[in-house]
């Protein structure tokens, strides 16, 4: 073996270890998770429905939840296959679904950016390198100072709804790049079911999917020189969001909810909102990071040629992409969640990435830029320059795997779980028909979590039905 390639695997290992040291707190954090605040009112509708089989339980909840609340049949249809394992044995069950969904959205995400390196980059090597640099990167931008994933992540009904068909949806997108899809029925089949289950959550995860399905398709076809038969998985994904759409639920519960009821102001909101979120990214020095990390894709692989289009064509077409992904939320309702803000972060995040990649092709192909060791070097020294006072206004609190490493080492994590623990204990072992007033003691405010939302008035909207699922006439919990 020769000097350059012990140096190139000792390249690959390092950053492999980079990587995994980032996302291990996030995966570590699946396992004092619980099940919480939406997750309980579900629970109570399955416990009530009249079937004994589960099979019978999980037909009547997705009838009644697409007709009376939300039109997510493929969140609808997880959610008794995700809740109903809690009832038998506990969080355990929880906290390793959580951990299952949290590992395919990484995994995913990083299949998807390989996808990426392979399809823009032409006769690229070390695709394995360069795809880690860059997902370390995206990473970096979309998790280091988010407190918004407790949502996604750390939420059954936040993970089923956003992160599980986000996650379908980078698959889709990286079969579509990665494959020819089209000669294979084999691929063709399980992409086209990729897309329909990645359309079947929340809506804005429906509007990102069908839109970046779309965009791959007519890549294909106009880059690529593909047949058409490639656009049926955006068929199947249109066809899906159809069904998620129109269904009856949506309208219900539109009517409980306070809405903007004008498409003009969605819009508008949708625009302001966008252009709020970049500016933070750029606060957070997206740019200096993304510019990092494409230089150091250059200087590991020689003669790196980068493919792109018009970058003012591409740049608007990413911003409306941006827009039809915020615009279902903001039509809906006046405000946004966590995990509606976690997934718009997300799709700013790669967007941005997308946009400065191919701006660099375009700038060093039509001002025939020779990217020399020394440039290059220059480049990444003015970026970490720049860099510094972003890093310089970070808290250790606000790093977000910093903070989740130091609340498992210092116990506080480890505080949270217990009372939540106790807390299910004391439901489990009390009296039937009694008014329970439960005190935990240390119990730990996190930010990045979840928590249950049972609270000390009996007749909040997550009391009442945990009451009733463990037959109690009322319950309070006092938090000390």
């Amino acid at each position: 073996m020769n000097k350059k390639r012990i140096i190139d695997n000792a390249l690959i290992i390092a950053m492999i270890i980079v990587v995994a040291l980032f996302v291990a707190p996030y995966l570590w954090l699946a396992f004092y998770a619980n099940i919480a605040q939406d997750d309980i009112c579900f629970l109570d509708r399955l416990l009530s429905i009249p079937a004994h089989s589960f099979v019978s339980k999980e037909v009547n909840f997705i009838i009644d939840e697409y007709n009376a609340w939300q039109g997510t049949y493929f969140t609808n249809m997880l959610i008794p296959i995700v809740l109903l394992p809690f009832w038998k044995f506990g969080n355990g069950a929880v906290q390793v679904e959580l951990f299952v969904i949290i590992l395919m959205w990484f995994s995913s995400l990083f299949l998807l950016v390989y996808s990426l390196v392979t399809t823009l980059f032409e006769k690229i090597g070390s695709k394995f390198f360069v795809s880690l640099v860059f997902y370390f990167s995206i990473l970096v931008v979309i998790l280091l100072k988010c407190s918004n994933i407790k949502d996604v992540f750390y939420w059954l009904n936040g993970s089923i709804a956003y992160t599980l068909p986000c996650s379908f949806s980078f698959l889709t997108i990286s079969l579509l790049l990665l494959e020819k899809i089209e000669n294979n029925k084999v691929a063709m089949i399980m992409c086209s079911i990729l897309a329909f289950l990645s359309v079947g959550g929340a809506l804005n995860v429906s509007a990102f999917s069908c839109g970046a399905i779309l965009l791959c398709c007519v890549w294909n076809c106009i880059r690529e020189k593909r047949s058409l038969i490639i656009f049926l998985p955006f068929l199947v994904a249109f066809l899906g969001s159809i069904i998620n759409v129109i269904a009856p639920g949506n309208y219900n519960r539109h009517t409980e909810t306070i809405a903007t009821n004008s498409i003009l102001i969605a819009i508008e909101k949708s625009v302001f909102g966008i252009f709020e979120r970049n500016q933070k990214l750029l606060q957070l020095g997206a740019i200096q990071v993304y510019i990092i990390a494409i230089v150091i894709a250059w200087l590991f692989v020689k003669n790196l040629k980068i493919r792109y289009i018009n970058p003012a064509f591409l740049g608007f077409i990413l911003f409306i992409g941006e827009v039809i992904v915020d615009f279902p939320v903001w039509l809906g309702v006046d405000h946004f969640e966590d995990r509606t803000e976690f997934l718009g972060r997300t799709v700013d995040c790669l967007f941005l990435f997308i946009f400065l990649l191919n701006l660099i092709g375009w700038l060093v192909h039509y001002f025939g830029i020779n990217m020399s060791k020394y440039r290059l070097g220059l480049v990444i020294s003015i970026c970490i320059l720049l860099l510094i006072p972003s890093l310089v206004s970070l808290e250790r609190s606000n790093v977000y795997p910093l903070r989740i490493y130091d609340d498992i080492i210092n116990g506080t994590l480890q505080k949270y779980e217990n009372a939540n623990d106790y807390m299910f204990e004391c439901l489990e072992s009390s009296e039937k028909n009694v008014d329970l007033v439960i005190v935990v003691k240390d119990y730990p405010r996190l930010n990045y979590v979840k928590g249950t939302g049972v609270l000390e008035d009996p007749d909040t909207w997550i009391n009442r039905p945990l009451s009733r699922i463990y037959g109690l006439n009322s319950l309070s919990v006092i938090y000390e």
